[in-house]
């Protein structure tokens, strides 16, 4: 999508002192360690408002004594004390400086008005009540009193003088209180038109930053809408982003910025502990319709899969708030004929099992009933080489696309004729070779298993016959970051990868057969606790870049399907992901995240995209 541009400055100060905000935070939680059976008598910042610890929230009788009927707990994995005596809300956040607080405030105001206009009092608290509460109680004083960041500290510091937010939430209450006195909303933007961002990266004493190598994640969402918009380093300590909505979805938004990593410290070989995982800025924007109008998105063609780097969004079409998890772990919210909405895709939405979301970039992709997608694939051979992600995507097609349930897994070494199980007559072989390791039992060798001689002759018996593979589906996948201990070695390793399946390619054209196509799927964004491992995003973007450079130097890539972008916008947390797969079978079990359940439409949606690969004309 194309449109005039208007372009928008900004300054974001990163605060170099990680070590001592963690040290900071272990000598928070030792104190209220100790104080904690103290602490049990709530503070009163206002009438009818105390904020506290959970001490105090456990004191039954002096809540009882200040007439507190509700319990606003902003803490993770506390439990309720008195669940028949007083009305509870709980907001599930950690004291992490990389916690937004920012989306919950109208709730909790909410709930703080309640118990104070219904004759009650309420009583806001934490584990210590010296940060997440504290962040609460100021922001509401801000809203209800008008009052400002400081103004708001003071007096709560006057009631209760051990409070301390953290510095990510003390930036959000400064975003507040810029919000707040400028008395707008939103930032509004018109959709269509291109609007570019530029910002400074500062120090401690806001100082300019004169280098780059910060990687820096951008999520752009509103209810209809999620994206990735690419960040570009312009090497000298400025970052530059775009953004630009389709006419279709104008409405409100928040643009979240996070620095996950600093001076390309996520390409380390052991980059945990140099993670900054701080949330910058959340800045609501309001997109209004403009008059600007832009070219139809058109459905895919062989054509459009020659770009290494997609840019693309996931809209909503459909949503089902009643829709339960099945006792076969699925999600089913829409019937499976449900309509997708023109241009954003074509076919049966319902089969992604998404409740409405589906992915489109600068073209849209066809959604294949089990029917077209055996017409599709018929009589072919498709030969898959990668990590266990494609061992996720070939069970998911098979199960939800190809209708075929009787192959339960995909092991790393596979090789099978699959029959249609409503048409006999019609078959489809898929052989995938797992290359996290060349003992299929092994992980992280990544392209490093290619130097290993018996797995070499492995891949070339597929290729040596009188029949060969006619695509190839590779990816170098999530090993490599724990394999190579920095890029320059990574590439010298996809340089010997490329090299092999040149010469394998070669080999075939010289026995005059056609060479197969060979789509490169990119290696996903991996998500939640997985974001600051060794296979983190800002590393695994590099790497991404690198196979394909290489790929492309020897003459062995056909089309890209950029999978870094589909799974971007799920990648924050784990509901679409364990963090290092999107396409886990579903099960009505506990997932990582606590909840009973998971999303397995983003894998889905890869499994339609490659379709489109295979099948377009």
């Amino acid at each position: 999508m194309e449109n005039k541009n208007n372009t928008h400055v900004m300054s974001l100060a990163m605060d170099n002192g990680l070590y001592k905000e963690r040290m900071a935070a272990l000598l928070r939680i030792t104190q209220a360690t100790n104080f904690f059976k103290e602490d049990i008598i709530p503070c009163k910042i206002e009438e009818d408002l105390y904020l506290g610890s959970l001490g105090s929230a456990n004191n039954k009788s002096a809540l009882k004594s200040l007439n507190v009927t509700h319990i606003l707990t902003v803490a993770n994995s506390l439990p309720i004390a008195h669940p028949n005596d007083f009305k509870y809300k709980i907001i599930e956040v950690r004291d992490r400086s990389d916690v937004n607080l920012l989306p919950f405030f109208d709730e909790c105001f909410a709930f703080i008005d309640e118990a104070r206009t219904t004759g009650g009092a309420v009583l806001v608290h934490c584990f210590a009540g010296r940060s997440r509460s504290v962040t609460i109680i100021v922001a509401y004083l801000m809203f209800k009193n008008g009052m400002s960041l400081s103004e708001a500290m003071e007096h709560v510091k006057g009631k209760r003088p051990v409070v301390s937010p953290n510095s990510g939430f003390m930036l959000q209450l400064a975003d507040y209180e810029r919000y707040l006195r400028d008395g707008n909303e939103n930032i509004e933007l018109s959709t269509a038109d291109i609007h570019e961002f530029v910002f400074q990266a500062l120090d401690d004493s806001y100082d300019p930053i004169c280098l780059g190598g910060d990687y820096f994640e951008i999520d752009l969402s509103g209810e209809k809408w999620k994206s990735r918009p690419p960040v570009k380093d312009m090497g000298n300590g400025t970052y530059t982003f775009s953004l630009q909505i389709h006419p279709d979805f104008a409405g409100e938004y928040n643009l979240t910025i996070i620095l996950l990593f600093r001076h390309y410290e996520g390409l380390k070989y052991s980059p945990p502990r140099f993670a900054f995982d701080k949330v910058l800025r959340v800045l609501p924007i309001k997109f209004f319709k403009s008059s600007s109008e832009l070219p139809y998105i058109r459905q895919c063609t062989k054509f459009d899969y020659d770009k290494d780097v997609w840019s693309g969004r996931w809209t909503r079409h459909g949503m089902n708030d009643s829709c339960l998890i099945s006792n076969d772990g699925r999600y089913r919210c829409q019937e499976p004929d449900f309509p997708c909405e023109h241009p954003w895709c074509d076919g049966p939405l319902g089969v992604v099992e998404s409740n409405g979301w589906i992915y489109s970039t600068h073209c849209s992709f066809k959604l294949f009933s089990s029917e077209e997608a055996w017409s599709s694939l018929n009589n072919r051979w498709i030969f898959w080489w990668g990590d266990s992600n494609h061992c996720d995507t070939i069970r998911n097609i098979l199960h939800f696309v190809l209708d075929v349930k009787n192959i339960s897994t995909d092991p790393r070494i596979f090789d099978m004729n699959i029959t249609n199980p409503r048409n006999p007559s019609q078959m489809v072989r898929f052989t995938s070779i797992f290359n996290g390791h060349p003992n299929s039992t092994g992980n992280y060798q990544g392209l490093n298993s290619l130097t290993n001689v018996e797995y070499q002759e492995l891949l070339k018996g597929y290729f040596s016959k009188s029949v060969v593979p006619d695509t190839v589906i590779m990816n170098s996948g999530l090993h490599d970051g724990v394999y190579w201990s920095n890029l320059r070695s990574f590439i010298k390793g996809a340089d010997f990868g490329a090299k092999f399946w040149s010469e394998v390619m070669e080999g075939v054209t010289r026995r005059g057969l056609v060479p197969p196509e060979i789509i490169y799927r990119t290696t996903v964004a991996t998500g939640g606790y997985a974001r600051k491992m060794a296979f983190n995003p800002q590393k695994m973007e590099a790497f991404n870049g690198v196979v394909l450079d290489k790929l492309r130097q020897y003459g062995v890539l056909d089309r890209v399907i950029d999978d870094f972008d589909m799974t971007y916008p799920w990648h924050y947390d784990n509901r679409c992901n364990d963090g290092v797969h999107y396409g886990r079978a579903p099960s009505k079990t506990q997932w990582r995240d606590g909840q009973i359940g998971h999303q397995y439409f983003v894998d889905l949606m890869l499994g339609h995209v490659l379709m489109n690969a295979l099948c377009v004309i």
